[in-house]
């Protein structure tokens, strides 16, 4: 055997051993990787039974339609068809008539909204059942004209009938805190009104 055969066959020898090295160490990784991944897939069982305290009682049967397999909502009280999307109705006509007074009173007086882009609203209703908007910015515009309370909505608004030169059209006023919730000159746009001081 000559050095040269020596030292080559020395090297291929370290080769072989460093490679079954990488291969035990690399399958030594993956045994350890499948084996923690059963671990967590798995869901421990408990040896203990959940209890149930104080379990709620289930709401009573609705009143089907049978026509429709859904709520016939005619023989659902009032107050949970459309209040419960306005806070509540009243549950009686005394206290149906203490809202709508308390609202009206709330809604007299002027209004100021922020629109944004320079833009921006004052309502004005006043208590001789007149009113009077106007619109502040690029596109200035006023209305002007008597209004009518002609309901209540759920148990946070009023539903107002404003008449002008222009014709008449209904509108939706919500109270919510301080704020108004009110639509203004601007189609499709609900704008928060606060009152002035």
């Amino acid at each position: 055997m000559t050095p040269r055969t020596s030292v080559s066959s020395h090297l291929q020898a370290n080769r072989s051993a460093r490679c079954s090295a990488v291969r035990v160490l690399v399958c030594g990784l993956l045994l350890l990787s499948i084996f923690t991944l059963a671990a967590c897939s798995k869901p421990q069982p408990t040896t203990e039974p959940v209890k149930v305290v104080n379990q709620p009682q289930q709401p009573p049967q609705q009143p089907r339609d049978p026509k429709k397999g859904g709520l016939d909502v005619t023989k659902l009280p009032l107050d949970r068809v459309s209040g419960s999307f306005l806070g509540g109705g009243p549950q009686t006509k005394a206290a149906s008539e203490a809202l709508m007074t308390k609202y009206t009173a709330a809604l007299v007086g002027s209004w100021t909204a922020d629109l944004g882009n320079g833009v921006t609203e004052e309502l004005t209703y006043n208590a001789d059942n007149s009113y009077t908007a106007t619109r502040k910015g690029p596109e200035p515009k006023n209305a002007s004209g008597t209004y009518s309370v002609t309901g209540l909505v759920g148990g946070k608004g009023l539903k107002l009938t404003l008449e002008s030169a222009t014709g008449s059209r209904t509108v939706t006023a919500i109270f919510e805190g301080d704020e108004l919730l009110h639509p203004s000159f601007q189609p499709g746009i609900t704008a928060v009104f606060r009152k002035k001081q």
